[in-house]
Protein backbone atom coordinates (compact mmCIF):
# COMPACT_ATOMS: atom_id res chain seq x y z
CA UNK A 1 0.00 0.00 0.00
CA UNK A 2 2.47 2.65 0.67
CA UNK A 3 4.87 2.10 -1.93
CA UNK A 4 1.75 2.32 -3.93
CA UNK A 5 0.51 5.56 -2.22
CA UNK A 6 3.74 7.18 -2.63
CA UNK A 7 4.18 6.65 -6.23
CA UNK A 8 1.10 8.02 -7.30
CA UNK A 9 1.73 11.16 -4.80
CA UNK A 10 5.49 11.70 -6.46
CA UNK A 11 4.45 14.19 -8.63
CA UNK A 12 3.47 16.42 -6.23
CA UNK A 13 6.04 15.79 -3.53
CA UNK A 14 8.48 19.19 -3.46
CA UNK A 15 10.29 18.41 -0.54
CA UNK A 16 14.23 18.92 -1.18
CA UNK A 17 16.56 19.28 1.43
CA UNK A 18 18.03 22.58 -0.55
CA UNK A 19 14.67 24.46 -1.27
CA UNK A 20 11.85 25.74 0.42
CA UNK A 21 8.31 24.03 0.62
CA UNK A 22 6.02 26.96 -1.56
CA UNK A 23 4.25 28.44 1.80
CA UNK A 24 0.77 28.97 0.05
CA UNK A 25 1.17 25.20 0.05
CA UNK A 26 1.93 25.51 3.65
CA UNK A 27 -1.18 27.37 4.31
CA UNK A 28 -3.40 25.62 2.78
CA UNK A 29 -2.61 22.56 4.47
CA UNK A 30 -2.84 24.51 7.56
CA UNK A 31 -6.11 25.88 6.87
CA UNK A 32 -7.20 22.21 5.95
CA UNK A 33 -6.23 20.75 9.71
CA UNK A 34 -8.06 23.50 11.00
CA UNK A 35 -11.15 22.55 9.41
CA UNK A 36 -10.60 18.79 9.94
CA UNK A 37 -9.90 19.09 13.30
CA UNK A 38 -12.72 21.49 14.56
CA UNK A 39 -15.71 19.25 14.79
CA UNK A 40 -13.50 16.60 16.92
CA UNK A 41 -12.54 19.70 19.25
CA UNK A 42 -16.03 21.51 19.55
CA UNK A 43 -17.94 18.33 20.86
CA UNK A 44 -15.16 17.29 23.46
CA UNK A 45 -14.86 21.11 24.47
CA UNK A 46 -18.63 21.08 24.90
CA UNK A 47 -18.61 17.61 26.60
CA UNK A 48 -15.80 18.56 28.83
CA UNK A 49 -17.36 22.17 29.84
CA UNK A 50 -20.57 20.39 31.04
CA UNK A 51 -19.26 17.75 33.14
CA UNK A 52 -16.93 20.44 34.60
CA UNK A 53 -20.08 22.23 34.99
CA UNK A 54 -22.01 19.37 36.83
CA UNK A 55 -19.25 18.95 39.43
CA UNK A 56 -21.02 21.87 41.46
CA UNK A 57 -24.26 20.87 40.93
CA UNK A 58 -26.05 17.67 40.87
CA UNK A 59 -24.13 15.16 38.95
CA UNK A 60 -26.65 15.05 35.14
CA UNK A 61 -23.22 14.26 33.43
CA UNK A 62 -21.74 11.25 35.05
CA UNK A 63 -19.65 10.15 31.80
CA UNK A 64 -18.29 10.95 28.45
CA UNK A 65 -20.93 8.71 26.67
CA UNK A 66 -23.68 9.64 28.90
CA UNK A 67 -23.37 13.28 28.86
CA UNK A 68 -23.02 13.25 24.82
CA UNK A 69 -26.34 11.11 25.04
CA UNK A 70 -27.68 13.63 27.46
CA UNK A 71 -26.81 16.19 25.12
CA UNK A 72 -28.60 14.53 22.27
CA UNK A 73 -32.08 13.48 23.69
CA UNK A 74 -32.68 17.39 25.61
CA UNK A 75 -31.14 19.65 23.21
CA UNK A 76 -30.57 17.14 19.55
CA UNK A 77 -27.27 17.77 17.29
CA UNK A 78 -27.75 21.29 16.57
CA UNK A 79 -25.87 21.33 20.41
CA UNK A 80 -23.56 20.04 19.18
CA UNK A 81 -22.47 21.87 16.71
CA UNK A 82 -22.80 25.37 18.57
CA UNK A 83 -19.49 27.52 17.89
CA UNK A 84 -18.52 25.93 14.94
CA UNK A 85 -18.21 28.51 12.72
CA UNK A 86 -15.93 30.96 15.26
CA UNK A 87 -13.99 27.40 16.28
CA UNK A 88 -13.77 26.53 12.28
CA UNK A 89 -12.13 30.23 11.24
CA UNK A 90 -9.78 30.56 14.23
CA UNK A 91 -8.37 27.33 14.01
CA UNK A 92 -8.14 27.18 10.02
CA UNK A 93 -5.96 30.78 10.19
CA UNK A 94 -3.96 29.78 13.11
CA UNK A 95 -2.84 26.70 11.52
CA UNK A 96 -2.43 28.33 8.24
CA UNK A 97 -0.13 30.25 9.63
CA UNK A 98 1.66 27.98 12.17
CA UNK A 99 2.26 25.87 8.99
CA UNK A 100 3.66 28.37 7.11
CA UNK A 101 5.92 29.79 9.50
CA UNK A 102 7.41 27.10 10.67
CA UNK A 103 10.49 26.31 8.72
CA UNK A 104 11.46 30.14 8.82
Amino acid sequence: WCCWWCRRLEPFNRFDANTRTDYLVLSVAGALTGVSVTPLHVISDLVKIRMQGSMASDLMYNTTASTIQTILRNEGWSALTVGTTATTLRYSSAFSVLFSGYDL
